[in-house]
């Protein structure tokens, strides 16, 4: 369970757009259907553009935002992690 409306609105809805500016979780799942987390994918790699991007968003832990990323980018498709 999460404190934040918007997580809870795409944990109940995977089409809500609801995101909070302030949340680390919302820009994972914002992060989850970028472009830049789409071509990551793709390549199976962590491309430049998508480690600077994490980066800016999570600094040293980029690691664990590309983890909730990951996280999202299943629940968004309806995948049971």
């Amino acid at each position: 369970m999460t404190d934040c409306p918007g997580c809870f609105a795409a944990e109940q809805n995977r089409l809500s757009g609801l995101i909070y500016a302030d949340c680390l979780s919302c820009a994972a799942r914002s992060l989850a259907k970028s472009h830049a987390y789409f071509d990551a994918v793709r390549s199976e790699t962590i491309t430049p553009a998508y480690r600077d991007v994490l980066q800016l968003i999570f600094g040293e832990q980029w690691r664990d935002g590309h983890a909730a990323a990951k996280a999202w980018s299943a629940k968004l498709a309806g995948v049971k992690a």
